[in-house]
């Protein structure tokens, strides 16, 4: 349907606030639509807000997800070492066990030289051992290097338009 010339206020009338009921109207209605537009993006924009601010506290949870892991698998690794480093230990003590008994046959005649020189040697064994693992602890290396290097993920934000502020 077309608007005939004269419903359509003219400017001289627009000026002295002549204008008719009709064209009131559709002001009004303009004024009333463009204010429910103004709710809605007010509404729209407090959603993003709510949206970022459950971002931000996923990604927070993420990281320290991420983190304890990454602590978990390496208090893992240091366990599984330190069981391997036990058992190895008790195989070589017994091993060595059984060889100062055979050599303790063979000096049976030169006992004190023999006590003293196992003595000595078990004493530098003990020493070394224990310094090597005062060692590897201070400095947080792993025995399983290769298998141990992890990368941490990077989390950014991108912005959501490019007149956002990060």
């Amino acid at each position: 349907r077309q608007l005939e010339p004269t419903s359509l206020p003219q400017p001289a009338q627009l000026m002295a606030g002549q204008a008719s009921p009709r064209t009131t109207a559709g002001i009004g209605g303009a004024k009333q639509d463009l204010d429910q537009a103004l709710v809605a993006v007010r509404g729209s924009l407090e959603l993003l807000a709510e949206r970022d601010s459950r971002l931000h506290d996923l990604e927070d949870k993420s990281r320290s997800l991420t983190d304890a892991s990454t602590a978990f698998n390496q208090r893992a690794r240091n366990l599984q070492w330190d069981y391997r480093w036990q058992q190895l230990r008790f195989r070589v003590f017994a091993v060595a066990l059984s060889l100062w008994f055979a050599l303790l046959y063979v000096f049976w005649n030169r006992l004190s030289i023999y006590f003293a020189a196992t003595g000595a040697i078990v004493a530098a064994a003990l020493f070394a051992e224990g310094y090597l693992l005062r060692r590897w602890r201070s400095s947080g290396a792993d025995p399983d290097a290769e298998s141990s290097e992890m990368t941490t993920p990077v989390y950014t934000r991108l912005p959501l338009d490019s007149g956002d502020v990060v």
